[in-house]
């Protein structure tokens, strides 16, 4: 198994609620009740897409995309969203892939984001 049915089997594995949609023939898997730790935004339940690759884990998820907006586009390379107009898309890579292509370091990398998140 690879791609979004393999990242949303391990994210249901760590508890998260998940559903796969597919936008313009790409993959997101989408976190429901997403409850953010970290940052300005600690405690708030969010939707959480993640645009998941086919050959996942080989090439990471693109950068999150988060419903409601918690920062408007426009602003530290926050952007509109595919998936509507209630999402925004943070563009965001994964650094250093390579070393660790786990659904670890993709929560780890999400924590650092919200963390951060001005």
């Amino acid at each position: 198994m690879t791609g979004a049915p393999l990242l949303a089997e391990e994210l249901r594995h760590r508890s998260y609620e998940v559903e796969v949609i597919t936008i313009g023939g790409l993959d997101y898997v989408v976190v429901n009740n997403y409850v953010v730790m970290f940052g300005r935004h600690k405690d708030r339940r969010i939707r959480l897409a993640l645009p998941c690759p086919p050959d996942f884990p080989v090439t990471p998820p693109g950068g999150m995309h988060t419903n409601p907006r918690l920062a408007q586009p426009g602003a530290n390379s926050i952007h509109n969203s595919p998936l509507g107009g209630d999402w925004s898309y943070w563009s965001r890579p994964i650094p250093d892939w390579q070393k660790a292509r786990t659904t670890a370091r993709i929560m780890s990398h999400l924590n650092t984001l919200f963390e951060r998140a001005a």
